[in-house]
Order: structure tokens, then C-alpha cells, then sequence
């Protein structure tokens, strides 16, 4: 007579036979052992070592993308707002995750972002149309109201530059009003906007995916170098502001904040300029000799066309053609 096993049973023992034979491949490790009357110890290193990790692989980034900001982050009237309109439950979370850096604004929306439509008070803000997503950007949550939700939740900010429709003009002026202390246009109208102390952003990206058909602005990769050296040309004539520790070059830095980063930083720049001269030399030779094979692929397949040869090949067409014309 057959037994009838329920199907909640039928799993349970599968589910103990496959935990025993899970436990039986780790307990055949050659540091393991069993006897009668005695107390055995092991030690197993299933994990194998690894380096540090720099904590900022771990960062995230706030776009104005669907409701990450509106309704996201930011939500006035809501009970769970506080007075600035940020979600505080919200808050809680991300601080819970201990996220070590955060960039905003985007994300394919920078491409076509105006920072200046995103400070000064919210009723002067204008309401545009955001061209990465389609939708109404009302700007009530600009690089201010980032920086303040970026200190609530202990995260280190990561602004980004706008390199599609954006100039390098925006770009300086951008970390100017962020960054320098007072006496200046842009740091001036900060002050005006209710923020006297500066952000002191250390972390600035381009943005974003340049190279992408679907990205306002879209750059060729040669456009896309000369364009952000140009910005960094812009930084550079700031270099000596003494609010901009991080823009300063390595030799200006002190030592007990970069050690050597001086000497560093020199060998570094003559590897990476005598690399970039290799590369470019070895594509541009690369590229003529395509380009070369592709006229003389096309001067063979042209009916009628005459294909002038050098050296040997020449003499040897030559030859047959005066052969040719003698026969005739």
C-alpha cells in the first residue's frame, strides 16, 4: 500500500535534506573533526581579505526625476515635513544609511539646468520646462535648499556643473556663490539669499553623459575636452581665493594635509600628459592608415578609373600597358 506524503511535508524534509547536505560540504574542510568524547574547534575563513574601500564608492545622487525631490524629499504641508518642507521620515532613512556622498542636481537633467532658477526666494523662482523629462520644474528646491537637506542628513555634497547647455561662465560662477566668502558678485547675492557663511563644496562633477545621442548639448569627445579644460582654466585663475583649499594646486596645499602631494602630483601630470601624447599619436597614425585604405578601396572600385601605383607595381603596370598597346 502506498503512502500519501502532504505536499507542506514533501517540502519540509527536502528542506532538510538540502540544509544537511549543505552542512555536510562544510563540515568535510580538512579543519574540522568529529569524535566520540571529545570537544573539537574550527575556524573557518569563508571571507576572503580585501582592501579598504574609499567610502565615496558608496555615495548616491538626488535628481529632480519623477518624485525624488517633489514628494520625495521635499514636501511642504505635509505632516511629515518639517518647517523647511523636508520629509523628516525621509531624513531619518537616508541618515539610517549613512550615505558618505550625495549628487545633485542630476543625473541628464544637469545638461539643461540654470542653477541661478534655483536660489534667491521661492516666489521668485520661475517655473520652466525641464526638457530631460518632460515635465514642469518649479525650482522650490534649489542648491540652497540641497545643501541644507545634505547637512540634516550628514552627507558630504557633490555638485554638479551643467556642460551641455551651460557655459564655463555659469560654471565659475556657480562656485563662486557657493564657495567664496563675501565681497564678489556671486558671493554677495548668496549672502542676500540669507546664507552669510559659504557652502565650502569640495566635490564638482561635469554633467552629464555628454556622449549620449539622447543628452541636451551633446559633445563629440574632442569638443567634450576642449570644453571642460576651458572650465578648468576658468577655476584655475581662482586658484589663489584661500576659501578654495581644494582648488589650490598641490604644491600650495599644507603639509600636513598632503604630504608630498606636491612631488606627487608633478609625477603624476608628466605620466598622464606623456600617455595622452602616445594615445593621440598612435590614433592619429591608426586613423590616416584607415582613411587611406578606404581612397584606395574606392579609387579600385570607380569603372574606368586609372590606379597610379609606386615603385615596383608601377613599372610592372607600365610594362604591360606599352605590351598592350604594341599588340594592338
Amino acid at each position: 500500500m502506498k503512502s500519501k506524503t502532504s505536499r507542506r511535508r514533501f517540502l519540509s524534509q527536502a528542506g532538510l535534506a538540502g540544509a544537511g547536505i549543505a552542512a555536510s560540504s562544510v563540515f568535510a574542510l580538512p579543519s574540522y573533526s568529529q569524535a566520540r568524547g571529545r570537544t573539537a574547534k574550527a575556524t573557518l575563513g569563508l571571507v576572503a581579505p580585501r582592501a579598504d574601500f574609499n567610502p565615496r564608492l558608496f555615495g548616491a545622487f538626488l535628481e529632480h526625476l519623477g518624485r525624488s525631490v517633489y514628494t520625495g524629499v521635499y514636501d511642504p504641508g505635509n505632516s511629515l515635513s518639517d518647517e523647511r518642507g523636508f520629509r523628516k521620515d525621509v531624513i531619518k532613512e537616508v541618515a539610517d544609511l549613512h550615505v558618505p556622498i550625495i549628487r545633485y542636481p542630476g543625473g541628464n537633467m544637469v545638461s539643461g539646468y540654470n542653477w541661478w532658477d534655483g536660489v534667491g526666494p521661492k516666489k521668485d523662482r520661475p517655473t520652466v520646462l525641464e526638457r530631460a523629462w518632460n515635465s514642469l520644474e518649479t525650482n522650490q528646491f534649489g542648491t540652497n535648499d540641497f545643501m541644507e537637506w545634505a547637512k540634516a542628513v550628514g552627507t558630504e555634497p557633490l555638485l554638479g556643473f551643467n556642460l551641455g547647455t551651460g557655459s564655463s561662465e555659469m560654471a565659475v560662477a556657480y562656485i563662486e556663490y557657493c564657495n567664496y566668502a563675501k565681497g564678489t558678485k556671486w558671493s554677495e547675492l548668496r549672502r542676500s539669499h540669507g546664507y552669510d557663511q559659504p557652502h565650502k563644496v569640495k566635490y564638482w562633477c561635469l554633467g552629464n553623459e555628454m556622449d549620449g545621442p539622447w543628452q541636451m548639448g551633446r559633445l563629440e569627445a574632442r569638443e567634450y575636452g576642449r570644453k571642460a579644460r576651458d572650465q578648468q582654466r576658468r577655476r584655475g585663475a581662482r586658484q589663489h581665493i584661500d576659501e578654495l583649499p581644494w582648488f589650490r594646486p598641490a604644491a600650495q596645499q599644507p603639509a600636513d594635509e598632503h604630504p608630498d602631494a606636491a612631488s606627487r602630483f608633478r609625477k603624476q601630470d608628466t605620466r598622464n600628459r606623456a600617455e595622452h601624447v602616445i594615445r593621440v599619436e598612435r590614433n592619429r597614425i591608426a586613423t590616416e592608415a584607415a582613411h587611406e585604405l578606404v581612397r584606395v578601396e574606392h579609387r579600385k572600385a570607380e569603372p574606368g578609373a586609372a590606379f597610379v601605383q609606386t615603385g615596383r607595381g608601377a613599372a610592372n603596370q607600365d610594362e604591360s600597358s606599352n605590351k598592350v598597346r604594341r599588340d594592338t
